[in-house]
């Protein structure tokens, strides 16, 4: 299980489950101590599942990720 913060409310949630409740500006915590915030939720053009919905998460902690976050919308 997955914490998603709501404000101040701590949900408790599947992520493979319950993709639709996420909305931009959710709190999220990979069960590791790593905390972040939702940016994007979308298709990722240059992605394999190109059909696929993608999260982008701003972690809170700079040195985590693999990328600066930015994305290439389908057109």
């Amino acid at each position: 299980m997955k914490d998603i913060y709501r404000g101040s409310k701590i949900i408790w949630l599947h992520f493979a489950s319950v993709s639709f409740f996420f909305v931009v500006g959710d709190r999220v915590d990979n069960g590791s101590d790593s905390l972040g915030t939702i940016r994007y939720i979308g298709p990722v053009v240059t992605a394999k599942g190109a059909s696929a919905l993608y999260y982008g998460i701003e972690w809170d902690d700079w040195g985590r990720g693999k990328n600066d976050g930015s994305v290439e919308l389908p057109s």
